[in-house]
């Protein structure tokens, strides 16, 4: 069996640093950042919604939600109205 030689380097703070920089650097550059295409993105967003979303609850608590946001609506357009109504009687007077 041959054994293989190796070399310990000692480095300084700033030397060190330096090559830490270039490594992180040359890594930066030669990595190719590519978006997701938009397919891509909708398979995970429908795989995501079918396992962790229950969609017929969902659903049924936004239609419950803008049912009485409707109501709420509702009331206060009334009490626009007749609050309108007396201040237009108050300065009719």
């Amino acid at each position: 069996m041959i054994a293989k030689p190796t070399v310990t380097v000692q480095l300084n703070k700033e030397d060190n640093e330096m090559l830490n920089n270039l490594v992180d650097r040359l890594t930066n550059e030669t990595r190719v950042n590519k978006a997701p295409s938009k397919a891509e993105v909708l398979r995970y967003v429908l795989r995501f919604t079918s396992q962790n979303m229950d969609l017929p609850k969902l659903y049924e608590e936004l239609r419950v939600e803008a049912e009485v946001d409707k109501k709420k609506n509702e009331l206060l357009e009334q009490v626009y109205s007749e609050y309108k109504k007396k201040t237009d009687s108050i300065i009719s007077e």
